[in-house]
């Protein structure tokens, strides 16, 4: 995917990590915004890369599916956005995304928890951290 592409993907995603930091949850136009979006640059891409991108597709699924059981642990707006982007991305990066993501999240969690006094039950939302490990993979 072109650059261009990759700046429009990042800005939607910095959109929507700031619903989630300030409300804790993702506009449903902004959704459906980043969904067409995603729809038009996979349109354009042709048909290059279908088994990535039914990868990432079946990975984003899978997270759905883990949203529903677990009465929303992780989000469904999170799980979206990781369907979105595993479309977008294919397995592979996705992958990555997900890692660097889990990564980033683990670490911060665990210095609030430590230095803050935070609950075991405390929050975190999870789409500012797919955004910035987004950015890691496609800069990368």
């Amino acid at each position: 995917m072109c650059k261009i592409a990759d700046g429009i993907i990042l800005l939607l995603l910095g959109m929507c990590s700031v619903s989630d930091l300030k409300k804790k949850t993702l506009p449903f136009l902004l959704l459906v915004a980043f969904s067409v979006t995603v729809a038009i640059f996979v349109l354009l891409d042709g048909a290059g890369n279908v088994r990535l991108r039914v990868g990432g597709a079946i990975i984003g699924i899978l997270l759905l599916i883990v949203s529903k059981c677990t009465k929303e642990s992780i989000g469904y707006g999170d799980s979206w956005i990781i369907l979105l982007l595993g479309i977008y991305l294919g397995y592979l990066r996705i992958l990555r995304v997900l890692f660097a993501a889990s990564l980033f999240a683990g670490i911060v969690s665990v210095f609030f928890l430590w230095k803050c006094g935070w609950k075991k039950t405390a929050t975190l939302p999870f789409v500012p951290f797919l955004s910035l490990s987004y950015l890691g993979v496609v800069i990368l």
